[in-house]
C-alpha cells in the first residue's frame, strides 16, 4: 500500500513536469538566477533594507503556474542553504510566493499595476508574518527581528507594551510590504516586455496575451 502511494506521488510529479513543457522547465533556473540578481542589486549594491530575492519566483509562478513557481522558490533556498543553512527553514515561504503568484495570475491579478500592488500585499503577508513565525523559535523567543525591523519593533514595544512577538510580526510585515511591492512590479515589467511568441508556449502565457489584446 505504501509503495502504491509512493508510485502515485511519483506519477503525479512526472505528470506535472510533463505538463509544464520544455520552455517552462528552462525558465525555472532563469528564475533562480533572477532571484540572485535582484538580491545583489537591491541588498548588496544599493544597500537597501530590502532583499528583493523573489522576483524570479513570482515571475515563473505567474508565467508557468503554481508548481513551477514553487519549485523555483525551493531551488533558490536550496542553493542559498549551501552558504547559509538557516535559509532552508524559510523555503516554505519561497514556495508560498511561487504558488500564490501562479494562483493570482490565473485570477488576472497581473493584468494591471494596481492589481499587482494588491498582489504584493498577499506576498507580504506570506513573507512578513511567515518569517516572524519562523524566526521567533529559530532565533530565540526574545527576537525583535533584523536590524531594519528593530527600528519599528522596539519603538512599538516601548509605546504599547504589547508582546514582543506581536511587535516583531508587525515590524516584519511592514518592512516586507515595500520589498514585495518592488518584487511584484519588477516581475510585472518583465511580463510586459516578453514577446508573444514566447508567451504562447507557456502555461499561463495566453492569459497575458489576451489582456494585452483587449
Amino acid at each position: 500500500f505504501v509503495c502504491k502511494i509512493k508510485c502515485l506521488k511519483g506519477e503525479s510529479i512526472m505528470k506535472a513536469v510533463n505538463k509544464l513543457g520544455k520552455l517552462a522547465l528552462f525558465l525555472i533556473p532563469i528564475g533562480v538566477g533572477i532571484n540572485f540578481v535582484g538580491y545583489q542589486i537591491f541588498y548588496v549594491l544599493l544597500k537597501t533594507p530590502f532583499a528583493c530575492d523573489a522576483i524570479g519566483t513570482v515571475l515563473v509562478g505567474a508565467l508557468c503556474g503554481p508548481f513551477a513557481g514553487g519549485v523555483t522558490g525551493l531551488v533558490t533556498n536550496l542553493i542559498n542553504s549551501i552558504t547559509n543553512p538557516t535559509s532552508m527553514f524559510f523555503a516554505i515561504l519561497s514556495i508560498g510566493f511561487g504558488v500564490s503568484a501562479g494562483l493570482l495570475a490565473r485570477k488576472g491579478m497581473f493584468s494591471s499595476i494596481w492589481k499587482v500592488a494588491l498582489s504584493s500585499v498577499v506576498f507580504a503577508v506570506i513573507g512578513g508574518i511567515g518569517s516572524a513565525l519562523i524566526c521567533w523559535p529559530l532565533y530565540g523567543f526574545d527576537f525583535f527581528g533584523s536590524t531594519s525591523q528593530i527600528l519599528i519593533a522596539i519603538p512599538l514595544y516601548e509605546a504599547t507594551h504589547i508582546s514582543k512577538f506581536l511587535c516583531a510580526t508587525i515590524a516584519s510585515f511592514v518592512m516586507d510590504i515595500p520589498d514585495k511591492l518592488i518584487v511584484s512590479i519588477a516581475a510585472f515589467c518583465i511580463l510586459k516586455a516578453l514577446p508573444i511568441r514566447y508567451l504562447v508556449k507557456l502555461p499561463n502565457g495566453k492569459m497575458f496575451i489576451k489582456k494585452e489584446n483587449k
